[in-house]
């Protein structure tokens, strides 16, 4: 118990330094200090910077990879599935608005390694989702078209959106956003 408080001690002290001053003032001695641990006891748990900063990334979003798994293990419908992980999704981000930095430091890194496709993370997600399309596609209730390209889009939406809050938007609307990214997903910008 006390190995997981003090990681989540150094978790919130990498946050905190993050939201407060960015990335580049976050040192391995910073981050000791504002945890109340010293600097070897943070090497214990971390091997550097960079898999300081991978892990806090991982530990601070798993709370949103859980709960996107839990909709899409759901009983629910495909159609239901797909609006549910949007607005939990976009959610995510307005009640827990300090993994934002956070986040615009992870889309950097896989902005310059270029990877972001090639993650477990990313590939899992997108085999989910193509999983829901398939089935809804088995089902009737959408076109028959390839699910993966189409899974990507989805993602790629939820991502772009992010991305906006991080980047432009002061008031991130996470409610009429999802709403926005289901109806134009679902239902296509034509009018019928």
């Amino acid at each position: 118990m006390l190995k997981e408080l003090t990681r989540k001690g150094i978790v919130d002290a990498v946050i905190q330094i993050i939201n407060e001053d960015g990335v580049n003032t976050l040192t391995m001695s910073r981050v000791a200090n504002a945890a109340g641990i010293a600097k070897g006891t943070l090497y214990l748990y971390f091997e550097n910077k960079e898999d300081l900063l991978e892990k806090t990334f991982e530990l601070s979003l798993s709370p949103l990879i859980l709960g996107v798994e839990e909709i899409l293990d759901s009983d629910v419908g495909p159609y239901d599935k797909l609006g549910r992980v949007v607005r939990f999704h976009l959610s995510f981000f307005e009640e827990h608005r300090q993994c934002f930095r956070l986040q615009l430091y992870e889309r950097q890194k896989e902005f310059n390694r270029r990877d972001r496709f090639g993650s477990s993370r990313y590939q899992r997600f997108l085999d989910r989702i193509t999983g829901i399309l398939e089935e809804g596609m088995r089902q009737g209730l959408f076109r028959q078209m390839n699910p993966r390209p189409i899974a990507r889009m989805f993602i790629e939406s939820l991502i772009a959106m992010i991305d906006h809050y991080l980047w432009v938007s002061s008031d991130p609307q996470p409610a009429k956003d999802s709403r926005l990214i289901i109806d134009v997903f679902m239902n296509g910008i034509q009018i019928q």
